[in-house]
């Protein structure tokens, strides 16, 4: 066997010395590119294999070398070579270990390094190539990528493969011109994890510099709920565009910062604007000085819990002097605090015509009532005393026929009953013109002192209250209301003892009165018209306008009054009334 030549030991050397220093490079070159290389970074793990197998061969080729021939030129040139390549790759390793975080400003030992993991926003670096040079620990997180299998990778690995294409584009578009992007722009853009969830994403480039093929800085915000909420949000806007579309009436949401978050077609249309034009803005920026000075304080008032309802007079640019019945409700959120306020406001001019026209129409029957029951009272009371005169003209009344007796005692009957028709007419009338005084009552007291004026044994009062309650109202219209359902509950109450229980309660906003009688209640027909002018039962001989009259003074006084069913655990079984006062402060 022919031992092999020096020209041959050095052509093998020279081949292996190629080879490893390409190795080199390309380790030093992932070791640069790479700033936070690990011991998972399989190109790195397997170009120092590659580089270490290599430098045993050189050795072993170098030593072999050594036994042919110490003192050949060509060993020394090699031998010293070799010295500086390795001098060079001990020197580089020490400088950069010595000064890690002047090389790498990622490093694990680096105040940044720390802050970048720390920080719960996506940060990441890339060159001009769409390469991840670095990402923090919560890019990894959120796309549930390790390290290493997102440094290196295109930025591509993060967003779904269908939008691959158009998105290399949109990139090499980017770093050819690079340009500052500004995160929260409203637009989302769709990324993908490792286990193929959809995300929504804001992000924000930064270019190191405006040249072409510069390194990025990408902040990555995870948006998927602000995304949802939003997509939500826009939903129930359609919803309610579609059920308000058809809707006259003005609709507008404005939230706890004054700012316009909804309006509806109607409004749009009166004021001849777009949605773009009004959403978004503050009121004070939308609406006219003069309707600004009349609604700013109202508007404030309704952001702090307070309704408010008012008509406002507005000209809009092409439908003048309109009258708008406002309502401002305050939208309260779970914790009980003002979230924003709902305007809704109705257009009542046509109406408001009307209700006059009505109003006046009503004045000028309520004086024809005046005047025609006051003409004709003189008349009928003429016709009573002629009748009275009559009768006692005649010596005998019982020399007159019997069907004499009878008519004549059919027209006093009817005389009378016309005189107190006439007389509840009246009062109707008068009632209407009636302007409350209002005092501060001592409402038990005062039920006290009613009660015992009637002068009645069988009239039994139970008066249910707190003495050191009041209630503010006109002591005349109270008692002329009491007075009318007690006399109607010893008139319809065939008992030896009439009891009537009065129960008063107190709230913030009211006081409401039970009236309860022992008497034989109504019947069902009444109940409905119980309150109209001349409704009354089939056994009753009165005319069926005192609980009208009833009703019409409680009115004067802004209270109400409604039949109710007996409770079921009372001992009366009669009438009972349910009055509600408002609380007058």
């Amino acid at each position: 066997m022919t031992e092999p030549n020096l020209f041959h030991y050095i052509l093998e050397l020279l081949f292996y010395l190629i080879i490893s220093l390409y190795f080199s490079y390309l380790f030093w070159k992932q070791l640069l590119t790479k700033p936070v290389l690990r011991i998972s970074n399989k190109k790195s793990i397997r170009y120092t294999i590659k580089l270490f197998i290599f430098f045993i061969n050189y050795f072993t080729h170098l030593k072999l070398l050594i036994l042919h021939d110490v003192n050949s030129p060509y060993f020394i040139a090699l031998f010293t070579s070799i010295l500086f390549i390795f001098s060079m790759f001990i020197f580089l390793s020490i400088l950069k270990n010595n000064l890690h975080p002047l090389f790498n400003p990622f490093s694990k030992n680096n105040d940044l390094f720390s802050f970048l993991e720390s920080i719960p926003v996506g940060i990441a670096l890339s060159d001009h190539n769409g390469n991840f040079l670095y990402a923090n620990n919560y890019l990894s997180q959120i796309f549930k990528y390790s390290h290493s299998e997102i440094i290196g990778s295109k930025i591509e690995l993060l967003i779904p493969k269908k939008m691959h294409k158009d998105h290399i584009k949109l990139r090499n578009d980017f770093f050819s011109k690079p340009y500052d992007k500004q995160m929260g722009q409203g637009r989302f853009l769709e990324g993908q994890t490792k286990d193929k969830k959809q995300l929504y994403l804001e992000i924000a480039l930064r270019p190191l510099s405006k040249k072409k093929n510069s390194k990025t800085i990408l902040v990555i915000k995870d948006a998927t709920n602000e995304f949802i909420n939003q997509r939500e949000l826009k939903k129930k806007t359609e919803l309610l565009n579609i059920a308000t579309l058809g809707m006259p009436s003005h609709l507008a949401y404005i939230d706890s910062k004054g700012v316009y978050k909804f309006v509806n077609q109607a409004l749009l249309q009166n004021w001849n604007i777009e949605a773009s034009e009004i959403i978004g803005k503050h009121y004070s920026e939308f609406l006219p000085p003069l309707i600004l000075d009349e609604v700013g304080p109202i508007i404030e008032n309704a952001l702090k819990g307070k309704d408010w309802n008012e008509k406002l007079e507005i000209s809009f640019p092409h439908v003048k002097n309109r009258l708008i019945d406002t309502y401002f409700i305050a939208h309260y959120n779970k914790h009980k605090k003002v979230k924003g306020i709902v305007l809704l406001g109705h257009d009542v001019t046509e109406l408001n015509d009307v209700v006059q026209k009505l109003e006046s129409t009503n004045k000028q029957l309520q004086e024809f009532a005046f005047l025609l029951s006051h003409d004709l009272r003189a008349p009928v009371r003429h016709l009573a005393n002629f009748i009275e005169l009559f009768l006692d003209e005649i010596e005998d009344p019982d020399s007159l026929s019997l069907k004499a007796q009878k008519y004549l005692k059919i027209i006093e009957q009817n005389t009378t009953k016309v005189q107190s028709m006439i007389t509840g007419m009246l009062k109707i009338v008068s009632i209407r013109e009636l302007k409350p005084v209002f005092f501060e009552i001592q409402i038990c007291e005062f039920l006290e002192n009613l009660y015992k004026s009637f002068h009645d044994n069988n009239l039994v009062v139970h008066i249910h209250c707190d003495e050191k309650k009041s209630l503010k109202s006109d002591p005349d219209i109270l008692e002329h209301v009491f007075t009318n359902l007690i006399q109607n509950s010893i008139k319809y109450t065939q008992k030896e003892k009439i009891h009537i229980s009065i129960s008063i309660i107190h709230s913030e906003s009211n006081v409401s009165i039970n009236f309860q009688d022992n008497g034989p209640g109504l019947p069902n027909y009444l109940k409905t018209t119980l309150f109209e002018a001349f409704q009354k039962s089939q056994e009753s001989d009165g005319l069926g306008l005192g609980l009208t009259i009833v009703q019409r003074s409680l009115d004067a006084l802004g209270a109400s009054i409604e039949y109710i069913d007996s409770p079921s655990n009372t001992q009366y079984n009669g009438v009972c009334f349910k009055l509600d006062f408002p609380v007058i402060k």
